[in-house]
Order: C-alpha cells, then sequence, then structure tokens
C-alpha cells in the first residue's frame, strides 16, 4: 500500500486506498472463485493499522475464510476469520445477524468444532434467524455431531420452523460421519413420507459417508441407483466424495470415482480444479495428477493452458522438484501441453522460487530444450534485490552453466542498470572474466550509457575497447542522449563509431536524424535541426536521398525562405545517392503478429508468403478460424482447400471450428462431411455439447427429425452428459426447430432429453412446448400442457404469448384464459397474474377491458412486480402498450403510473 501517499494527502486517501483493495478482493471472488491469503492478511493488517472499519464487508471477507482458499488448511482459514471477527469487535462494529450467519458458515466450510448452545449466548441480544440454526447444523452435521443436531432440530421445531431439504441433507451428512449410516439411508425414506425431495446433494451425503467407511460396493450401488432415478451429480459433489475418499485414506478408489465425471471442458472456477488445489497442498500429488489425467484435452489451439494451473501450485507449495518434472513429462509426451516445462518454469520464476526454477532449466536442457535468456530476467531481479551485484554475476555465471549467453536485452534492461556504472572500463573487463566476449557487452552497454546522457562515456568506452557495434540498437539511445544535452560533437562522434564498426551497411546517419524529428517527447527545433544538419556536412557524415527527403518536408513549413535555401543546400551535400535504405529502417513500426492480424492483413500476408514460397500453416490456420469465427463460408471453404492443397495437416480445433460454421450457415452437407473429417484426423477427441446439439437441430430443421434424436441418443450412451445452463439455450434452439416442424406432443417427448441430463425443464425450455401447439392454432392443447407445466414444475412458459393470443381469440376462449390465470395464480401469486394480464390486454390494445378490469374490485397495479414489467417494455420498445396502459388507468389510483411514465421516457 502507498502509505507515503496516505500520509501526504490524509486518512482519507488511506481509507480510500484500503477499501479499494476490499473492492478487488470482492471483484477477485466474484470473477474468478478464489482468493489468496496473502491478499486478505494485507488488508486486516492495513484495516488494523489505520483503524479503517471493515463493517460494510464483513461478510464478503468472512465468506473468503472458508473454501474459496483450497491452498490453505481448514485451521489456518479459521484463524483468518478469526482475525477478522475480533478486529470487529475491537473496532466495536455493531454486530448483526447476518455477521453470525457469516462466522457460522465459515465454521461449517472448514468442518470446524463448534458449541451450539455457546455460540448461541455469544450473540447476546441478536436473535438468530432460520439460516442461523441451518448454519450451525451444518457444522454440528459436518463433523457428525449428532447429540448437537438433535438440540438444533428440536429448535428449530419449537420456533415453528418447517422441515426442509437443507435439514434432511445435514442430518444424512450427520449421521454418516458419525459412523451411523443405516440411519442416514433412513433418513431417505423419511423424506419420501414426508413429500421432501432427494436430490442429488441428499445422495452425496450419503455416498460420502460409504467413502468414509471403506463400504465401496454400498457406494457403487448407491450411485447406481440414484442415476437409475435420473439422479445428476454436478462436479463439486463428485469432488466432496473424492475428498471423503482421500481424508479416509482410501485413495485406490479415487479412480473408479473419478470416472463418474463427463468428458469435460470447464474453465480453471470448476470444482475439479480447486479440489486438484486443495489435494496438492495437502500432499497428495499423485492423486491430483490422476484427477487431472481423466479430464478430456480442450480443442482448442489458442493457448497450451492445459495442466498449468496444477503446476503453478505445485511450485507454489514447493513440491519436489522430481515430482513437477515428472508430470510435466506426463504432460509433454502423450501431447496434452507440450509447452509444460516452459510454463512450470515461467511459474517458479514469476513467483520467486529461483531453486525450483534453476531445476527446471535443467529438466529442460536434458531434454534438449532451449532454455533461453529471458527466463532468468527474474531471477536477474530477484539476486539484485538479495545479493546485490555479486548476485546478478551469479546469474550470469548459472546462464553459461546452461548454454545461455546474456543477449542485448539481458544486460541493457536488467544487468546494467542494477549494477554501478562509475567504471565502466573495470565492469566490461569483470563481465570478461565472467566469460562474456567485447561483442556480447560493449554495445548494449553503449546504450545504456547513451540513455543516462553519458555520451562522453560511451565514446571512450568504443575507444578503449574495439569490435563491432550494433548499431541498429544504437540509434534510438543516440537519439535520447542528443535530444537530452544538445551535444553536438559528441553525437557526431558517435555516428561515425556507429558506421565504421557496425555489423551492416546502412544509413545510420540518416536513421538517427529521421527518428530526431519523430521524437514525441522532446520536439527539436528548426535551429537546433539545422546546426546537427552543419554539424553532419563538416563532420562528413552522409545520408540517404530518403533520409534527406523526410528532413526537407520537415523544414520547409519551419523556415523562411531565404534560411531554407541556404539548408537545401547543406542537405543537399550531405546526400549520397549510393547509401540506399528502405523506409522500413527508418520508421518504428509496428509489425502485427499473425494472432493481431485482421482478415484483410492475413489475406494479403498469406499471399506475401506464397510469392516468397514460405511456410503459410500458421497463418492459414489463423484465416481460416477468422473465417469460421465471421461465418464466411465461402471464403473458409476456399482457404481450407489451399491449406489441403499445400500439404498441411488438420488440427482437431480448426476441423471442429469448419464444423460449427457448417451448422450456422445451415450447410448440412458440409457439416456431415467436417464431422467425418474431425472424427477421422482426432477420433481420440469428443466434440462439445453445444456442437452436438446444434448439430442434431440442423438434422431436424433439414426434416431428418429421427437422425437428429439419434445423434443426442449416441453421444449420450458413449459420453456422461454434463449438460448444465450453458447449453440451455442449444437445447432451446433445438426444441424451436422441432416446435416448427412437428406437433406439441411430439415436441414435449423431445424435451424428454431432460433424461439424458442435457437440460432440466424450465420456463425456457417447456415455452417452444407450448409454440408447438399454437402454431397449429390448438388452443385447447396448449392451455392443458401449460396447466401441466405449473402442476408438475412450477413453470408457466410463454405465459404472456398465450394470454395475447387468447384475448385474441376473444369470448370464445374466455373459458381457457380462465385456467390459464388460475394455474399462473398458483404459481405466482394473484397480484403478479393481474400484472401480466394487464399487460397482455395492453398490448392487444383492449383499452375498455382493461379499465373494466381495473376497476372491478379495486384491484392495484403497483410495486416491484410492476416496475419489472415496465422495464421489460421499454427494453422491447413497445410503447403503444404503455400508452394504452395510461388510457385505462387514468383517473384510477389502484394503479402506480410512475414506472410506465419513467418507461415511456426511455422510449422516448
Amino acid at each position: 500500500m502507498d502509505y507515503c501517499r496516505a500520509f501526504m494527502f490524509g486518512r482519507k486517501d488511506a481509507v480510500g486506498l484500503v477499501e479499494n483493495k476490499l473492492d478487488q478482493l470482492v471483484q477477485s471472488v466474484k470473477n474468478s472463485q478464489r482468493i489468496y491469503k496473502a491478499d486478505l492478511d494485507t488488508i486486516i493488517e492495513d484495516a488494523k493499522r489505520e483503524g479503517i472499519s471493515l463493517q460494510n464487508y464483513t461478510v464478503a471477507l468472512l465468506r473468503c475464510c472458508g473454501e474459496l482458499m483450497p491452498d490453505e488448511p481448514p485451521a489456518v482459514r479459521v484463524n483468518l476469520g478469526h482475525k477478522i471477527w475480533n478486529l470487529l469487535k475491537e473496532q466495536g462494529v455493531q454486530l448483526k445477524v447476518h455477521h453470525y450467519n457469516a462466522l457460522a458458515r465459515c465454521y461449517m466450510e472448514n468442518g470446524h468444532t463448534v458449541s451450539v448452545r455457546k455460540f448461541l449466548e455469544d450473540m447476546y441480544k441478536v436473535e438468530p434467524t432460520e439460516a442461523t440454526y441451518l448454519w450451525l447444523l451444518g457444522c454440528v452435521c459436518e463433523v457428525g455431531d449428532i447429540k448437537q443436531a438433535t438440540e438444533v432440530v428440536s429448535i428449530m421445531k419449537e420456533k415453528g420452523y418447517s422441515a426442509s431439504e437443507f435439514i434432511f441433507n445435514n442430518l444424512v451428512l450427520g449421521h454418516a460421519r458419525a459412523g451411523d449410516l443405516s440411519n442416514s439411508e433412513a433418513m431417505l425414506d423419511l423424506m419420501n413420507t414426508t413429500d421432501v425431495a432427494v436430490t442429488a446433494v441428499t445422495y452425496t451425503a450419503l455416498l460420502q459417508g460409504y467413502a468414509e467407511v471403506g463400504d465401496m460396493e454400498k457406494l457403487h450401488k448407491t450411485h447406481r441407483e440414484a442415476v437409475m432415478k435420473r439422479i445428476i451429480f454436478d462436479d463439486a459433489q463428485i469432488m466432496k466424495i473424492v475428498n471423503s475418499l482421500v481424508n479416509s485414506g482410501r485413495h485406490n478408489a479415487v479412480k473408479d470415482v473419478l470416472k463418474w465425471l463427463s468428458a469435460w471442458e470447464r474453465s480453471s472456477t470448476s470444482p475439479v480444479h480447486y479440489t486438484a488445489v486443495s489435494l496438492i497442498h495437502r500432499g497428495h500429488v499423485n492423486i491430483a495428477c490422476d484427477l487431472l489425467n481423466i479430464l478430456t484435452v480442450p480443442v482448442s489451439e489458442l493457448s497450451p493452458s492445459f495442466g498449468v494451473f496444477l503446476l503453478e501450485e505445485m511450485v507454489r507449495a514447493d513440491i519436489p522438484v522430481s515430482q513437477i518434472v515428472l508430470f510435466a513429462d506426463q504432460l509433454v509426451s502423450d501431447g496434452r501441453n507440450p509447452l509444460a516445462f516452459e510454463k512450470a518454469a515461467r511459474s517458479a520464476l514469476s513467483q520467486n522460487k529461483v531453486n525450483i526454477a534453476l531445476e527446471l532449466f535443467e529438466a529442460l536442457k536434458h531434454r534438449g530444450l532451449p532454455v533461453k535468456p529471458h527466463y532468468f530476467w527474474p531471477l536477474i531481479i530477484t539476486a539484485s534485490n538479495t545479493e546485490g551485484e555479486k548476485g546478478i554475476f551469479d546469474i550470469i555465471k548459472r546462464m553459461q552453466e546452461f548454454d545461455v549467453l546474456p543477449d542485448f536485452d539481458t544486460l541493457q534492461d536488467y544487468v546494467f542498470p542494477r549494477v554501478a556504472l562509475f567504471d565502466t572500463e573495470t565492469l566490461v573487463r569483470k563481465l570478461q572474466d565472467y566469460g562474456l566476449s567485447i561483442g556480447t557487452i560493449l554495445s548494449p552497454l553503449v546504450a545504456v550509457l547513451l540513455k543516462l546522457s553519458r555520451l562522453t562515456t560511451a565514446i571512450d568506452l568504443c575507444k578503449i575497447f574495439k569490435g563491432h557495434l550494433q548499431s541498429d540498437r544504437l540509434v534510438l539511445p543516440l537519439v535520447v542522449g542528443y535530444v537530452s544535452t544538445r551535444d553536438v560533437d559528441n553525437t557526431i562522434k558517435m555516428l561515425k563509431e556507429m558506421t565504421t564498426r557496425s555489423t551492416v551497411d546502412s544509413d545510420w546517419a540518416g536513421q538517427f536524424i529521421v527518428n530526431v524529428m519523430m521524437f514525441r517527447k522532446v520536439t527539436t527545433e528548426p535551429d537546433h535541426l539545422c546546426s546537427l544538419l552543419k554539424a553532419f556536412e563538416a563532420g562528413g557524415l552522409k545520408i540517404s536521398s530518403f533520409a534527406a527527403d523526410h528532413v526537407t518536408i520537415n523544414l520547409q513549413n519551419r523556415l523562411k525562405r531565404e534560411p531554407m535555401e541556404k539548408m537545401m543546400k547543406v542537405v543537399d551535400n550531405l546526400v549520397n545517392p549510393d547509401i540506399n535504405i528502405m523506409p522500413s529502417e527508418n520508421l518504428t513500426t509496428h509489425i502485427p503478429h499473425p494472432k493481431e492480424m485482421i482478415v484483410e492483413d492475413l489475406e494479403s500476408h498469406v499471399v506475401e508468403l506464397k510469392s516468397k514460397d514460405m511456410n503459410r500453416r500458421g497463418v492459414l490456420r489463423k484465416l481460416i478460424q477468422e473465417y469460421c469465427r465471421q461465418g464466411d463460408i465461402q471464403n473458409a471453404l476456399k482457404a481450407k482447400k489451399e491449406f489441403e492443397a499445400a500439404g498441411y495437416k488438420f488440427s482437431a480445433g480448426m476441423l471442429a471450428s469448419l464444423f460449427d460454421l457448417m451448422i450456422q450457415a445451415g450447410n448440412l452437407e458440409g457439416a456431415e462431411q467436417s464431422l467425418q473429417d474431425f472424427k477421422q484426423h482426432a477420433p481420440q477427441l469428443v466434440l462439445d455439447e453445444h456442437k452436438v446439439i446444434d448439430f442434431a437441430t440442423l438434422l431436424v430443421s433439414k426434416g431428418h427429425f429421427e437422425d437428429g434424436l439419434a445423434m443426442l441418443d449416441k453421444h449420450a450412451t458413449e459420453q456422461i452428459v454434463k449438460g448444465g445452463s450453458a447449453i440451455s439455450r442449444n437445447c432451446w434452439k433445438l426444441l424451436i426447430a422441432v416446435a416448427e416442424k412437428k406437433s406439441g406432443a411430439e415436441t414435449k417427448n423431445v424435451l424428454e432429453l431432460v433424461q439424458y441430463g442435457y437440460c432440466s425443464y424450465s420456463n425456457a425450455l417447456l415455452g417452444p412446448v407450448i409454440r408447438a401447439y399454437l402454431n397449429r392454432n390448438d388452443m385447447k392443447g396448449a392451455v392443458e400442457e401449460y396447466k401441466k407445466s405449473a402442476r408438475q414444475y412450477k413453470a408457466t412458459p410463454l405465459q404472456h404469448e398465450l394470454m395475447c393470443t387468447l384475448i385474441k381469440e376473444g369470448e370464445t376462449e374466455a373459458e381457457l384464459l380462465q385456467q390459464v390465470l388460475n394455474a399462473s395464480s398458483a404459481i405466482h401469486g394473484v397480484t403478479s397474474t393481474y400484472v401480466n394480464l394487464s399487460m397482455a390486454l395492453a398490448e392487444m390494445g383492449h383499452v375498455k377491458q382493461l379499465r373494466r378490469f381495473l376497476t372491478e374490485e379495486n384491484r392495484k397495479l403497483r410495486g416491484r412486480i410492476l416496475e419489472l414489467r415496465c422495464k421489460r417494455l421499454a427494453t422491447e420498445d413497445k410503447l403503444d402498450t404503455l400508452i394504452n396502459l395510461v388510457q385505462a388507468a387514468r383517473g384510477n389510483n389502484t394503479v402506480d403510473l410512475q414506472p410506465v411514465y419513467t418507461s415511456m421516457l426511455q422510449i422516448y
């Protein structure tokens, strides 16, 4: 933290700095679901030292002291929670029930033993809520304390709290943790008797119990029974069972349970990753690696990131390098991550683990992989901070042990800025003693001296030590030295050294003058430029015609006629027609990497590489992916043809992109061919569920209904379907395609895809079923299906559209409309249903009916529900509906028109 700034600008600024860190921590939790102890420690210490209240962040901070910190043991996390709690008390924060609830949750997530009675007594005058008792129940059940669990349940009964799924699930876990599995099993029967749903959470608790007592037969049998009942276990639940096996020492059984995971392609926020991280820090490296080994490698070439998070955690946990090397070898040998060693080394460097980094460099060398100079940059910085110059020279010596010589950038940017430069001659000789040549040392040292405005020292050094200069790397440093000193004489001397001792013949003087004119930090006035050009002439320096043209253009608008004519003679005398340079040598333009190029640049680059008969695989690959991303099927196929003609091998990622493009373009024949190519080139890889469902949608839309369903059935048979909200939209598009071709009943049958785990029943996915009936003008069927959705799934799909359609039909469908209203009221309540009906009447233009409806029984339209509906109308630009609502409600004080007017203004 910048406390100097806080001291200068006062306490208000210090508070701001701490609060910024708190906001960053909260944002980190939202984005990555992961925080580090060091960050939390810093915030606690900063707040304590500055006396800054943490009242507004208490819940978030306590939330951090649990599962969000998988690399720390539970005891450490609980101690952090206690530090935060004690600080709140010291600061006199008025503790409320949500603070105590957050503390109880912290205890539960860490399996911390708690006395329920003492916890409640410590709350003093703060009244516990139902949530308080639920978290406390979770605490005691987590450690198998059935006696206290019974006490908590008794208290909840006395207070009139109903038995919920959460209570039963925790009791199942509590009995299991206590080793009383017969009572855990009995809980499931009791749940069925009391109409409480037995879910994946319930079964997970039971399976944890079997895992902890080592009853593998019942573990697998119960899992099979749950699957047969269409219970779907997510990654987090399976990981809880894995942890139970590990904690009870039953490591051999882990691999069988891991098979319950689906073919997987997820980001670093997955519970699988967190479990692997936790296992690493608990010393179970082999199990963490086993966990990673069963995961599917993402079909992506953008970055070799597979397994990197585990390598980083191994380094962070100071796992023996031999184990890190073994895991990296596996990743490289089976092709999952060809850059595993480089990634591991980079992680060691970023964490300042010098010894680990050096051992990994040794492993790179033994495997014939290059160890590059920039790998040593962080080591140089660390050595400089800890040991000074000696440490830097030791790193230079270690570099040569790996057959690596410090390059120009290493010396210029990392070595010379960190060593004493008062005696440069001695420094050069010392580096020679460490095995570096004059050619390696001289140019970067001269560059540093020029940037420091020490032109005289640079020139003297060049006179003492003979050898070639890398003049192309000295032009800009000399520009910096000149504009800061305006030392014309030494500038001319340096340019002569650069011209006579360069390894490449070029217009170094011309490049220098052009860069002086282009230098943005300090503008060179015309008189300075004229003096410099005259010194060029006096010193016998020559420039190219290109540089002369730049000088002329620069001066002609800045000098009067007579001085300009004189300077033109000087410029003419400077020109040597035999010096020819390309403009790109003078201008420091950035040549983009193909990854940074747009389509037009990639197309031009392909033509250029082809004309030079150079390898263009990487550029063509990028071009094909860009065409696919833009949906340009014609050019994608053209580039694919060129790729094939050149004899290049397709990657799985390219073929998957082409397959997806054909699907999005509606090209069934092309999609089938791309799928065949993908299977042929990458038989071991699995398409993600998005593409499988989208392909099935394409088949259905083209009339191949049975083939589409067979595709989904085949995928679900061969793979464990992950499903979830990420593919809900894809499932919705499939159902829409079915609804356009098939009846409502057939569409409902397709929705039975839920049995495979692709999706679950929801308003969005039940909507196409209702639409299928509406498409065929089957109002009765639509209403019956709507009522069935409300009863079975507590859903009201396509509610607004169904109401509008029935209103449009008029009196003939009044009875059906009433049935829809009754079903909706049972789910959302009467008030919400009234608002929805009012919006439907307004949208259909039935102003008189709406006015009559609002005046009957003094119905009130106000509150959050009305506000949300009006916002949606504003988003959809339905101004007429809002106007109709205002007209119908005019003179009626039961309708709050404020949100209506606000939405109308937003549309305007």
